[in-house]
């Protein structure tokens, strides 16, 4: 189903000219002014049906918000953070109402439009996939990813500097049972199971 992009003026059905449009979500937010009334209003259009609309609104933008008439080019053109800020010039009215802020997500597009018309768009455009509380990204075919490891407090403290290694006499034990070679310390022989006595180490 096509959106209407709703530029017409409800009051005298004139284009309005757009002097602000954003991005919020899957929306874009436009606010026009009509060029008879001067009245302003802010208007949501959907993201997802972009094509239908963005040529009248990229149209509208290169417009005398005063007369509404066409302005080919911009006098100058300012980028400020995110914004991209077309001054429009007219030649009846000069520099009243003259400036376009448009977000630089979309300004490629309307730019694009306004320098090959009929020519191909760039692709529509996609809002960031939303994160989570530890700001990973979440994505519709990526696994879920793991909870981070739980906090458990501070590491325990290292031994004291002063600590002295148990001494190994350095002779080997067996088992008495089984003549299987004892590691140093052992209760137990690995090997048979055999309770070891103190006498075989």
């Amino acid at each position: 189903m096509a959106q209407e992009p709703n530029l017409l003026c409800r009051k005298c059905g004139g284009e309005r000219v757009p002097y602000y449009v954003v991005i919020k979500g899957p929306f874009a937010i436009l606010k026009v002014m009509c060029p008879n009334d001067h009245t302003r209003e802010a208007i949501r259009l959907s993201l997802e049906h972009r094509d239908q609309w963005i040529g009248q609104v990229a149209d509208n933008i290169y417009r005398c918000a005063i007369c509404g008439e066409r302005i080919p080019t911009p006098s100058r053109i300012v980028r400020e953070g995110r914004w991209m800020v077309l001054i429009m010039e007219c030649p009846t009215h000069g520099l009243k109402e003259a400036k376009r802020y448009i977000i630089d997500t979309l300004y490629p597009v309307i730019q694009n439009l306004h320098q090959n018309v009929g020519g191909p768009l760039p692709p529509t455009f996609t809002p960031p996939p939303p994160s989570d509380m530890y700001g990973r990204v979440s994505s519709p075919n990526a696994p879920a990813s793991p909870p981070p490891p739980p906090n458990f407090g501070p590491p325990p403290p290292p031994p004291p500097a002063n600590a002295v290694p148990p001494a190994t006499s350095g002779k080997v034990a067996y088992c008495n049972e089984c003549g299987a070679a004892l590691a140093p310390g052992a209760l137990f022989c690995v090997n048979c199971g055999k309770e070891i006595e103190e006498s075989n180490l």
